[in-house]
């Protein structure tokens, strides 16, 4: 008993040397897309993205992913969204990441939260409550996301985006939450209007006609049409101001149920090219499960170049160290992937998983 500490300690040293030797041992791959996302927007030292951008510099990756765009509050000086206590307290969080990513010559994405009214000022909620907004499920319960299917919900939605990449040198635009939050909503009122124009009838029974019988299947194809149509007006907007502005989007990755469960088409919006990438959220320990999700992915081979698999270091579903992070890099680039990002920006990530990817794995960039 007198011994555990010190039998703890040599494990943990032992453990680390094993570690190093697995990561000395991994081959790079030049060329290929490393991004990283960060949740919180402000790098991994808030105030000094100086930092931050040498750190991922150093550790080979070439992307940054970062949270500043959401309905009700932005990171930067807005001049037609509420500005966010973050940026008050830390100064312009996209003129700060934009300068410090290309000083080190990584690509600088801001990435949008969208549908979302998570963090807005009450009384921007309220007054987008009042005026019938937002979603609706199929139970009658108004949830805070925006309606897609309202043309005042995506004019809101493309006026930030439209200000952000006028305003900064940015690479990207990243759209999160570019979906429904489940199958289950909207079934408000404008939905109901929207689709019965669209399919030259009336709905007798409200929400019921639309969740099962002849008219599931064309409802739902309509949902997510209106998912795909914001991608594509998002990608006009973008292409009227920079055309090198790259689009991506996070994504559900088991499609095609992701079409009806959360109205995501991205296979489309590769084909047609509202999107130039998209990023399926891989979040899994199992590596025979993540192996699985991205064989899926590649199956889309003509797409398969601009799918970047997502690997969830930090997530809710998945904590994983630096050995099961090389190990899922490494079938992804196995399976043909080219590139890949990880979640999430913070101090395990930091401390404990980049120092042993660049020792090998993102040796080089």
């Amino acid at each position: 008993t007198q011994k555990f500490p010190e039998v703890v300690e040599k494990s943990r040293s032992m453990r680390e040397l094993l570690l190093e030797a697995y990561g000395s041992a991994q081959g790079s791959r030049a060329g290929e897309f490393r991004g990283i996302w960060d949740h919180d927007g402000t790098g991994l030292y808030p105030g000094d993205w100086g930092r931050t951008a040498k750190v991922l510099a150093e550790s080979g990756f070439t992307d940054v992913f970062a949270n500043t765009m959401w309905v009700g509050k932005v990171h930067y000086k807005s001049s037609v969204l509420p500005v966010s206590d973050t940026c008050r307290m830390y100064g312009d969080q996209v003129a700060q990441g934009v300068a410090a990513a290309h000083g080190k010559g990584l690509k600088y994405h801001v990435w949008k939260v969208c549908w979302r009214l998570d963090g807005a000022q009450a009384a921007y909620v309220d007054k987008i409550k009042k005026q019938g907004r937002l979603q609706v499920t199929d139970a009658g319960k108004t949830i805070n996301w925006l309606c897609p299917s309202r043309p005042e919900n995506v004019d809101e939605e493309l006026k930030g985006i439209r200000e952000v990449v006028s305003s900064y040198e940015v690479d990207g635009i990243h759209l999160d939450y570019i979906r429904y939050t489940s199958m289950h909503a909207c079934f408000c009122q404008a939905c109901r209007k929207t689709f019965e124009k669209e399919i030259g009838r009336t709905v007798g029974k409200w929400p019921g006609d639309v969740m099962s019988g002849t008219l599931k299947k064309p409802y739902y194809t309509w949902r997510a049409l209106q998912i795909s149509r914001f991608v594509r007006l998002v990608k006009i907007e973008v292409m009227k101001v920079r055309p090198e502005i790259a689009v991506s989007a996070a994504v559900y990755g088991k499609y095609p149920s992701s079409l009806d469960s959360v109205g995501q088409d991205w296979p489309l919006w590769l084909k047609n090219n509202y999107a130039d990438f998209v990023c399926p959220m891989d979040y899994t320990a199992d590596p025979d499960r993540f192996l699985e999700y991205v064989k899926g992915h590649m199956e889309f081979e003509e797409l398969s170049s601009r799918i970047y698999p997502g690997i969830g270091v930090t997530a809710l579903e998945s904590r994983l160290d630096a050995a099961q992070v090389i190990d899922q890099v490494n079938i992804l680039r196995k399976a043909g992937a080219g590139g890949f990002i990880l979640f999430d920006m913070n101090r395990v990530l930091e401390k404990e998983v980049l120092p042993v990817l660049k020792m090998g794995v993102t040796a080089e960039r």
